[in-house]
C-alpha cells in the first residue's frame, strides 16, 4: 500500500506545486500578507540608505514596489515568475536564477532582500547561499531576512498552518542564527505576527544582517 500512496501523495503535490508557481496564484496570496512583512521590513531599515537592492526570491514582483526607487534587481528560480514580473517592472531587472548558484558580479550591492525563502532550504543549502551571498554586498551593504518560526506546542492552529507551507525547514531564531553566523552579525530584528484570517498564522522575524569582517 506504501507505495501506491506515496505515488499518489507525488502526484497531488506535483500539481499543488504547479498551480502555487502560476503568478497570477502567488500574487493573491502575497497580497493577503505582503504589507504586514513589508511594515516590518522597513522597520528594520530605518536609518539605512542604500541604493543597490538584490532581491533573492522575488516571485512575481512582491516587494519591488517597495524598492522602486533603487537600482533594483530580482532573481527567482522559477520561470514564470521571473517573466510576470518582467512585464511589470519593465525598468527594472529580473533573472532567472537558482540562490544557491549565484552568478551576480561582487560588491554589487547595497541590500540583499531574502524573500520568505530559507524555511524552504535545507541547513546545507541556506549555508552555502549565505556564503555566496557575502561577496555581493558593497562595502557597509546588509542583509535582510524575513522568515517563519516554528510555532509552540500548544499553538494549534499555527502548527497546523505550518503543515500546510510548502517550506519544510521552519526554524527558531537560534537555528537560523546558526545558518549565517560565520558571515554575519545581527544588527536589528523585528519580530512580528502574520495573521490570516484575522487570527496569527505566522510568528515572523525579520533580522538586519552586516558582515562581521567589516567595522561598525
Amino acid at each position: 500500500m506504501l507505495p501506491h500512496k506515496t505515488q499518489s501523495s507525488g502526484v497531488s503535490m506535483q500539481l499543488i506545486d504547479k498551480i502555487w508557481g502560476l503568478p497570477a496564484v502567488f500574487k493573491l496570496w502575497s497580497s493577503c500578507t505582503n504589507a504586514a512583512k513589508i511594515k516590518a521590513i522597513a522597520s528594520t531599515l530605518t536609518e539605512v540608505s542604500y541604493q543597490s537592492v538584490l532581491d533573492v526570491g522575488c516571485g512575481p514582483g512582491s516587494n519591488t514596489n517597495f524598492f522602486g526607487s533603487c537600482d533594483y534587481t530580482g532573481i527567482d528560480i522559477n520561470p514564470r515568475h521571473i517573466e510576470y514580473a518582467q512585464k511589470r517592472f519593465p525598468d527594472k531587472k529580473f533573472y532567472v536564477q537558482d540562490a544557491g548558484r549565484l552568478t551576480m558580479p561582487a560588491a554589487s550591492f547595497d541590500l540583499i532582500n531574502v524573500n520568505s525563502l530559507i524555511h524552504h532550504l535545507s541547513d546545507e543549502s541556506a549555508i552555502n547561499m549565505f556564503t555566496q551571498l557575502a561577496p555581493l554586498l558593497r562595502k557597509n551593504g546588509i542583509v535582510i531576512i524575513s522568515e517563519p518560526l516554528i510555532p509552540a506546542k500548544n499553538q494549534y492552529f499555527r502548527r497546523r498552518l505550518q503543515k500546510l507551507d510548502f517550506g519544510k525547514y521552519f526554524r527558531t531564531r537560534e537555528q537560523y542564527c546558526s545558518l549565517f553566523n560565520k558571515n554575519f552579525r545581527i544588527d536589528k530584528e523585528t519580530p512580528y505576527g502574520l495573521k490570516i484570517f484575522g487570527l496569527t498564522g505566522w510568528n515572523m522575524i525579520v533580522m538586519r544582517l552586516s558582515l562581521k569582517n567589516q567595522a561598525g
